[in-house]
């Protein structure tokens, strides 16, 4: 017990997982693929809502993502005003887990561009 909490033995975790990762990639994908332009640019609307403002936003898609074709991410950005879109290549769906170093390596070049930005902006 930790916490009060019964602990998780790892082997029921990774079969937990594998068999929800497996029920869920059968319906979720053809669900969020499938969403109407409308619903993409209301959820788009208000997530800019939130951050944009404030926060810059760049969507990364796995260039090999099947689950959800990266036509749907283009949308998903097109809806944010000032987003940008960039593919992580080597990576599908799950792009910390399939492409750790390209994702890193894509993250820190775009923080590193905001900085100077802001660094410049500020002189």
């Amino acid at each position: 017990m930790i916490h009060g909490l019964a602990t998780v033995r790892d082997a029921d975790l990774r079969a937990n997982s594998a068999r929800y990762l497996a029920e869920s990639s059968a319906r979720f994908p053809q669900l969020f693929a499938s969403m109407p332009t409308p619903v993409m640019s209301r959820m788009a609307f208000y997530w800019a809502r939130i951050w944009i403002e404030v926060i810059p936003v760049r969507v990364l898609w796995g260039e090999e993502d099947t689950w959800i074709p990266a036509a749907t991410g283009e949308r998903l950005t097109a809806g944010i005003r000032g987003a940008a879109f960039a593919l992580v290549h080597g990576a599908g769906h799950l792009i910390q887990l399939d492409a750790p170093v390209a994702l890193a390596t894509e993250l820190r070049s775009w923080l590193t561009r905001l900085h100077d930005a802001a660094a410049a902006s500020t002189g």
